[in-house]
C-alpha cells in the first residue's frame, strides 16, 4: 500500500523503514527498496498507485544499508537502472564488503546475508550529477556514499537517513549507526538551503523519520516533521539546531 504525499509522489510505510515512488515526468522512480521481506509490499504499492512492475524505470538509492537495498532483488529482470552514491556503489554490487574496522561497517556485515547483488546495472553518482529531474547531493556521514536527491520540478527531496525525528524535532541519525555523525547534519543543512530556491517551497522526505514521519522543508528555513499528514511541529532555524545538536 502507498500513500499519496503530493502530485506524483507516494510513500511506502515498510515497517521500520520507508521508500518512495515518484513519477518523474513519465520516468517512474523508486527511492530506496526496503528489505527483501518487503517484496510484495513494493510490487503491491506500484499497483496501488496505478502502475505495473514493468513500468518502473529506475531506482535511486540514498545509501547502502540492508533496509534500503535489501529489496533490490525484487526487480531483477525488470530492465531498470539502479543509481547510488559512488562510494557506496561497490557495496551494492558486492564488489566490496563493509570494513570491519568501522562500527557501522560491522553492522552492515551482519546484514549482508540478507542482501543479494542486483542483476540490474548499478550506476555510481557524484555530487552534482543529475538523474532525470533529480540533482544529486553528497550527504555522507551515515554511510560514506550517502546521497540525497532534489527535484525542483517535483518540489521534492529525499534524504535517506541523514536525519531522524524525535518529539517533533529533527536530529542527526544515531551516532552508533553512522560512520561519521559530525559530518552528517551540516551536509543536510547545506542541501536544504539548495531546495526550492524559487517561489515554490519544497517538500523533503527522510527515511530517517521512521514510522511514516517525513520532513517538509520550505525555503523560509522552517523545518516541519509531519506524521502522515497530522501534527506539524516547526523549527525556526535549522542552522541553530544543527550547531546545537551535531554529535549528540
Amino acid at each position: 500500500m502507498v500513500t499519496p504525499l503530493a502530485d506524483d509522489v507516494w510513500w511506502y510505510d515498510l515497517t521500520g523503514t520507508n521508500a518512495y515512488l515518484a513519477d518523474d515526468d513519465g520516468a517512474l522512480t523508486l527511492v530506496d527498496s526496503g528489505t527483501g521481506f518487503h517484496a510484495s509490499a513494493l510490487v503491491g504499492g506500484l499497483r496501488d498507485a496505478g502502475f505495473e512492475l514493468r513500468d518502473l524505470d529506475r531506482i535511486l538509492l540514498t545509501h547502502y544499508d540492508m533496509d534500503h537495498v535489501g529489496g533490490l532483488s525484487t526487480f531483477d529482470g525488470v530492465g531498470l537502472t539502479i543509481y547510488v552514491g559512488a562510494t557506496d556503489a561497490p557495496f551494492v554490487t558486492g564488489e566490496r564488503k563493509a570494513p570491519l574496522s568501522k562500527r557501522k561497517g560491522l553492522i552492515q556485515r551482519l546484514g549482508r546475508p540478507l542482501v543479494s547483488p542486483p542483476d540490474n546495472p548499478v550506476e555510481p553518482l557524484e555530487d552534482g550529477d543529475t538523474v532525470g529531474s533529480f540533482t544529486v547531493y553528497d550527504t555522507p556521514g551515515h554511510t560514506p556514499g550517502h546521497v540525497s536527491y532534489v527535484s525542483e520540478s517535483l518540489s521534492a527531496a529525499f534524504l535517506g537517513d541523514v536525519v531522524v525525528e524525535r518529539s517533533g524535532r529533527l536530529h542527526p541519525s544515531a551516532w552508533v549507526l553512522n560512520y561519521d555523525t559530525a559530518s552528517t547534519w551540516p551536509r543536510w543543512v547545506m542541501a536544504s538551503r539548495s531546495i526550492g530556491t524559487g517561489a515554490n517551497s519544497s517538500r523533503t522526505w527522510s527515511n530517517g523519520c521512521k514510522l511514516g514521519c517525513y520532513a517538509l522543508a520550505p525555503v523560509q528555513s522552517e523545518l516541519f516533521c509531519d506524521r502522515v499528514g497530522t501534527q506539524q511541529t516547526g523549527v525556526d532555524d535549522e542552522v541553530g539546531l544543527a550547531a546545537g545538536e551535531v554529535g549528540q
